[in-house]
């Protein structure tokens, strides 16, 4: 057996990276803590990334690596009672079934009833602003028609009082349209 000075040893970082992940420094560390990976804690001046924390020779890796082997699951163990349950549902489990699935029928009803009302309400406020804007419109439409007539007003050459009387009935008629 060599000793530990002649050995290659390595950090957790390194031997993450040569098993391509499949031992993580996590579970190098947690076998460490263990103690089921024998480690050197590297005494450190300095901290920070970069620095290692252990390092484990190389016969105490191999070690580490027949642990593994030996104790990992081949496979995976299931009661033979659990595998088969042919046991018909009860008449309770049957009523308690039934009873839930009717309790999700009324429930389903009852939205449907509450989408259509939300929906018969969408509908009567989209035709009541569809009359207010059809309104606006002829609004906007009367004053341009009452602005015409009092800009032709201005331009006639008609007698002064006639002129008067009639852009006062046309303001009238805007103030009205407001």
């Amino acid at each position: 057996m060599m000793t530990e000075e002649s050995q290659k040893k390595y950090t957790v970082y390194e031997i993450e990276k040569l098993t391509k992940g499949k031992l993580s420094k996590y579970k190098l560390t947690k076998a460490i803590e263990q103690g089921l990976l024998k480690a050197e804690r590297v005494k450190r001046t300095k901290k920070g990334r970069g620095v290692p924390n252990f390092f484990v020779f190389e016969n105490d890796l191999y070690d580490y690596l027949k642990y593994i082997d030996e104790n990992k699951k081949k496979y995976i163990s299931v009661p033979e009672g659990d595998l088969s349950n042919s046991e018909e549902p009860s008449e309770i489990d049957q009523n308690q079934i039934i009873h839930l699935l009717e309790m999700s029928n009324l429930q389903l009803n009852q939205q449907s009833a509450a989408i259509e009302q939300l929906q018969k309400q969408l509908d009567l406020l989209v035709s009541q602003q569809k009359q207010v804007l059809k309104n606006d419109l002829e609004k906007s439409q009367n004053r341009k028609v009452l602005l015409d007539q009092l800009e032709k007003i201005g331009n006639q050459s008609n007698s002064h009082s006639f002129k008067v009387e009639k852009r006062e009935q046309i303001i009238n008629d805007l103030i009205s349209l407001s």
